[in-house]
């Protein structure tokens, strides 16, 4: 008996690239699980024939266990121009609004798997997925993150049922009318008024690479604190309402790092203007090698390849940013050491090679009319 498990991504033009990786990930993580079926649905923005076409390549390797349908989703985000036209979504992407339109897209199903397309999935899931009973009343299944210790938003488990039953799309609406009207929006918080009926999926579907750059006990005071739900009022403050989070023991962060489920590639610009933890701004860092090994076997390698020769002389400028500035050292490392580092290549390479060696050859050649 096959499964189906139906999943969805939105991606435009800047991260396509990125969705390919996504795409094939997946797959190649079920690649030998018997009995599973996947549909595919991208709602993109701005792609062409050829990007449609190559996203498709991209999965042939698995078509007998996969489909994928690619959607234009322009119009229906049209259709919402309050939402749409605010900074907020126009600071980053109209496309983030999907997942909260799952439940009117997709009458046909139950339940759905909802992710963001900067991921790289690591092991199969799709078992967990089809033991998700929708008789139970909750609106979704996902990961409290170690950073905001409230629920992300890259990757849901959706009950479908229960969402549409509870006019879970209309409820996030209207809460999002309310926060794109104040200085700071926090997308979190659109679904915290929901916290009795979200359930908690485990840390391995949310693994950032900076985790590996942590230490094993502060990880895990993180992964104790308690869940931080943020209730949007329109007419008073805020609310908070506190609930604890599973525990883990040491052993158990271990196994996430070591077994994660999900590498999620979700940062922004740092203090030094790097976008840490994006493997296509940066190919060097953490846990970098699992996106670059999956994008290589999708249609978009080569133009990645490209644009890695484009842009040697911005790696170099991150690659010195980094080495000498790191917010991972300590303020030792960065205030003494590095100007020491530095002074000792600047003697080395410029003073020694490009002004004392000329000198002394001159000399040589001048006085006793023997080359060195």
């Amino acid at each position: 008996m096959q499964h189906e498990n139906p999943i969805a991504f939105a991606f435009d033009k800047n991260y396509l690239k990125t969705g390919a990786v996504a795409l094939y990930s997946l797959l190649h993580a079920h690649r030998a699980v018997e009995g599973v079926f996947f549909s595919i649905y991208v709602f993109y923005s701005g792609l062409n024939e050829d990007d449609l076409n190559r996203l498709q390549e991209t999965i042939k390797p698995f078509k007998y266990f996969a489909t994928l349908k690619c959607q234009d989703i322009s119009a229906t985000l049209d259709s919402l121009p309050t939402i749409t036209d605010s900074a907020w979504v126009n600071r980053y992407s109209r496309m983030i609004l999907v997942k909260y339109l799952l439940p009117s897209l997709f009458p046909q199903y139950s339940k759905m798997i909802w992710s963001d397309a900067d991921v790289v999935f690591c092991r199969a899931f799709a078992d967990d997925f089809i033991a998700l009973d929708t008789s139970e009343s909750f609106h979704l299944s996902g990961v409290i993150s170690l950073v905001s210790q409230s629920v992300t938003e890259g990757f849901w488990f959706c009950n479908l049922d229960y969402m549409r039953e509870h006019s879970f799309t209309q409820q996030v609406l209207e809460k999002f009318k309310i926060q794109v009207m104040r200085p700071y929006f926090k997308e979190p918080t659109l679904i915290h008024h929901l916290h009795a009926y979200i359930k908690e999926l485990p840390l391995h579907y949310c693994v950032l690479p900076y985790y590996y750059q942590e230490e094993l006990n502060d990880l895990r005071h993180k992964a104790s604190l308690p869940i931080r739900f943020e209730i949007i009022h329109q007419d008073k403050p805020n609310e908070f309402i506190y609930r604890q989070q599973i525990p883990y023991e040491i052993s158990q962060i271990q196994d996430i790092l070591s077994n994660p489920i999900i590498m999620h590639y979700e940062s922004d610009k740092d203090a030094l203007g790097i976008y840490n933890g994006k493997p296509w701004e940066f190919p060097l860092g953490n846990q970098y090698h699992l996106w670059l090994e999956m994008l290589a076997h999708t249609p978009f390698w080569k133009d990645f390849t490209l644009e890695m020769q484009k842009k040697r002389v911005e790696y170099r400028d991150i690659a010195q940013k980094i080495h000498y500035f790191s917010q991972d050292k300590h303020l030792y490392e960065v205030s003494i050491r590095s100007i020491k580092v530095f002074a000792s290549h600047y003697y080395n390479l410029v003073v020694k090679e490009r002004w004392f060696k000329p000198i002394k050859t001159f000399f040589q050649k001048k006085f006793f009319q023997k080359k060195f």
